[in-house]
């Protein structure tokens, strides 16, 4: 991605500007070090400019009721405010008690609904349902997911899911903060100092931020809630750069449980898993223990961008979903596909304008003599109508997305 090695440059410009402060480890919040939490934070800003516009709103209104803690979980869970906190908590023990009577499984893989992607009519994580295949036997496994939105749950899974209740605890917690104080990031004023600095359009408050730690911190007291009932040897997910996967990497780490993060695609420049010396002796907790590499092209880069010897590592693993569907999985009929003649494949980036203006333009100019393969990333799926849409108004017909 063009993006990326800016933005991985930008982050290192502003890691040696904070050693003026101690380095990164100044950054924490309520005892947890902040730094890798703000770090992907900044990296979606500089990829998604428009959520700078959105903390300029809120920081338009102050430290109010309607930026805090409670406020942001009724917003980013669509919670209800009138619900019952007493009901809720009786939901939630009523859940960790279903989970505590399952039959014990040597793994947990933890999925979200819009990993999955439609094959041969179902739905599936490549990387996630490739490698419990090529387990099975020998390791048995959870493929859990939380339940966040009601119609993700209609859909088939090549691997049967466990789907976690979590929307009592959340009802739960967002109660106990509308009694809760709001707590300061320490470092925070140092980390904005640094920022001016360096520069760049990023913006977001210490409320905003503050709120985000606070969630991962909900989702680890979850997580570890979960990983009490289910009792893996051994954790995995696919993306760990997000305040949930963080979440389930913290509290693995918390339990003495080794949480593996596996390789979704290509990571070149990619700041999510490069740069990340200077940890804890401990290491950073929403880090997973070992980033499963396909091959040692990826595992160089992530292993030069830990501390050595330390406490996170890589392994070279392959790439599961390959070696599963080249041995094991259906074969696909494609006898009958009609001749498109010369085609281009595209795959597209989650970024503010996933199809860019060159590529355009080479649509324009190539004319109807080519055809082209749009591949949308999953994260975009959804807004393939907003794309067609785009390509529609540059004059271009003969593209197809799936």
């Amino acid at each position: 991605m063009d993006d990326f090695p800016r933005i991985t440059r930008q982050i290192q410009e502003l890691e040696q500007a904070l050693q003026e402060y101690g380095g990164v480890r100044c950054l924490t919040y309520q005892g947890i070090p902040a730094w890798p939490l703000i770090k992907i934070r900044i990296r979606k800003h500089l990829l998604h400019p428009h959520f700078n516009v959105l903390n300029r709103e809120l920081a338009r209104k102050g430290d109010t009721p309607e930026t805090g803690l409670a406020s942001y979980l009724l917003r980013t869970f669509t919670l209800d405010p009138d619900s019952n906190p007493s009901q809720a908590q009786a939901e939630h023990l009523k859940e960790m008690t279903r989970l505590e009577g399952l039959e014990q499984r040597d793994l947990f893989f933890l999925s979200r609904p819009r990993q999955h992607a439609p094959l041969l009519g179902t739905h599936l994580v490549p990387q996630i349902d490739g490698l419990i295949h090529l387990l099975e036997p020998e390791f048995s496994a959870h493929k859990g997911e939380l339940v966040l939105q009601q119609e993700h749950l209609n859909q088939q899974r090549l691997v049967p899911t466990l789907f976690l209740q979590v929307r009592p605890f959340l009802t739960a917690a967002y109660h106990d903060a509308l009694q809760q104080e709001d707590h300061k990031i320490d470092g925070f004023s140092q980390l904005m100092d640094a920022m001016q600095r360096v520069g760049g359009d990023v913006f977001f408050t210490e409320r905003s931020m503050a709120n985000i730690l606070s969630e991962h911190l909900l989702f680890t007291e979850y997580f570890k809630q979960v990983l009490t009932a289910l009792k893996p040897k051994a954790v995995f997910q696919v993306c760990f750069h997000y305040a949930t996967g963080m979440a389930l990497n913290a509290a693995a780490h918390a339990m003495k449980i080794p949480c593996i993060d596996i390789q979704h695609g290509t990571i070149d420049n990619e700041p999510a898993y490069l740069g990340w010396q200077g940890a804890p002796p401990s290491g950073w907790p929403q880090l997973p223990s070992f980033f499963w590499a396909w091959g040692k092209a990826f595992a160089e880069p992530i292993a030069k961008g830990l501390d050595a010897p330390g406490p996170h590592r890589v392994v070279t693993g392959g790439n599961p979903w390959i070696v599963w569907w080249r041995d094991s999985a259906p074969e696909l009929d494609i006898t009958d596909m009609p001749d498109m003649g010369s085609t281009l494949l595209f795959t597209l980036d989650p970024i503010e304008n996933p199809i860019p203006e060159h590529v355009v333009r080479a649509m324009q100019e190539l004319g109807a003599d080519w055809n082209w393969l749009l591949r949308p990333h999953p994260l975009w799926r959804d807004r393939i109508p907003e794309l067609e849409c785009v390509l529609a108004q540059a004059g271009v017909a003969n593209a197809h997305m799936d």
